[in-house]
């Protein structure tokens, strides 16, 4: 059985090889007859195009799981408040918290025990399950930022949108909390480099430089530019951060966040390997538009769809980035995509489970449908916002 480490070490090296290997992959693209060599191929590609970029968007969210204090958001929800702030508070918890898809039941149901209303408890549920600082700026460079943008915003208001008529629907004062759930707390001892105590709240200004210049790495990672300039400046930021984070941080600190960063790396980048992997067998084996029937266009039909296929993929985060890149390719309409990215993993059948558990069978149907219907009014409204501009 291999262990942790050699695990590690056996990840890293495939990257490099395939990062460092001789050009494979021709001007005509990356897709070819045979599925197994366009899965190759398609690895390659990503991890050519991609590797860089990710190496800060990972120490950006292990920055945030590290140094942002999860009681102090949550708390902001406890209480019975139902007020606009508890839904800005939602939403800004969702995206910051959800970066491990399975933590985000146990939060709900943490925040219900807590006396949070059922409005801002289902703001917090939806916008952790559709989005996080991962899947956006990982959306932003393959998909463009427009999508990964659009994303974001939509998957807010839709969390906002949810939350209300789902308040405004039901008498949350019968609704009680059912356990049931602490054992999934378990996963959050997780290996690491080391058994780690929680840490108190860094210092907010100190804690905003250091993400801002990792905000700068990402960006420039990013840049289709000269490989010397794009190289010499990701590594004036790296040293940079290095400056920061020796100067700025006890040690105790800095082996709490290369834990954390370490262990997104360990559950996160094998599985995105294998499911880039999967999916250029996949672009290999259907046809040039054969989705265009279904998903062509920006209509309801097309939108809804897409809505259901992102429901009906079971993934972990950052896979279906990939996906909606092959789906796009293979002819699905960029509003149709934005409905595929917000329901992908949202009506998982776990969370479902859970959820019913939680809150009864008639909130989780209820839900579902508004989820749904969110997904696909989202879908086509992107595609008539950006019908209009390109009249412009």
């Amino acid at each position: 059985m291999m262990d942790e480490e050699d695990r590690f070490a056996l990840i890293v090296l495939a990257i490099m090889a395939f990062y460092f290997a001789p050009s494979l992959v021709q001007e005509t693209g990356y897709r070819t007859a045979n599925p197994i060599a366009n899965g190759f191929f398609l690895l390659y590609f990503y991890i050519r195009e991609y590797s860089l970029v990710l190496i800060p968007v990972l120490f950006f969210a292990g920055a945030l799981t590290s140094f942002i204090s999860k009681e102090e958001l949550t708390k902001q929800l406890s209480g019975g408040r139902e007020d606009f702030g508890a839904y800005m508070w939602a939403l800004w918890a969702g995206f910051l918290l959800s970066i491990y898809s399975y933590t985000i039941i146990p939060l709900f149901a943490g925040l219900r025990k807590k006396g949070t209303k059922l409005g801002p408890a289902m703001t917090f549920l939806y916008m952790a399950s559709s989005v996080n600082v991962l899947s956006i700026v990982f959306a932003g460079v393959v998909l463009g930022w427009d999508i990964a943008l659009a994303v974001a915003l939509f998957a807010a208001l839709s969390a906002y949108l949810i939350g209300f008529f789902m308040n405004d629907l039901y008498d949350d004062e019968k609704t009680r909390y059912k356990g049931l759930f602490q054992y999934l707390d378990d996963r959050k001892q997780r290996k690491g480099f080391k058994e780690l105590d929680t840490l108190p709240p860094h210092d907010s200004q100190g804690l905003m430089i250091l993400l801002l210049t990792l905000a700068a790495m990402i960006f420039v990672a990013a840049m289709d530019s000269d490989w010397m300039l794009k190289a010499g400046a990701f590594i004036l930021l790296a040293l940079l951060v290095f400056y920061q984070v020796r100067s700025g941080f006890t040690k105790k600190e800095i082996v709490y966040w290369v834990n954390e960063t370490y262990i997104f790396f360990m559950e996160i980048i094998p599985m995105l390997l294998v499911a880039i992997f999967i999916a250029g067998m996949f672009a290999s084996a259907v046809k040039d538009n054969s989705l265009a029937d279904y998903v062509k266009g920006n209509n309801v039909f097309s939108s809804l769809v897409a809505a259901l296929l992102g429901i009906s993929f079971y993934f972990p985060t950052l896979i279906e980035v990939p996906l909606a890149k092959i789906l796009l390719d293979l002819g699905m309409d960029r509003g149709a995509v934005i409905a595929f990215l917000l329901a992908a993993y949202v009506l998982s059948p776990p969370t479902m489970l859970f959820l019913k558990r939680i809150i009864g069978a008639e909130k989780t149907r209820s839900y579902t449908v508004m989820v749904i219907l969110c997904c696909t009014l989202s879908g086509i409204a992107y595609g008539i916002i950006t019908g209009v501009i390109r009249l412009y």
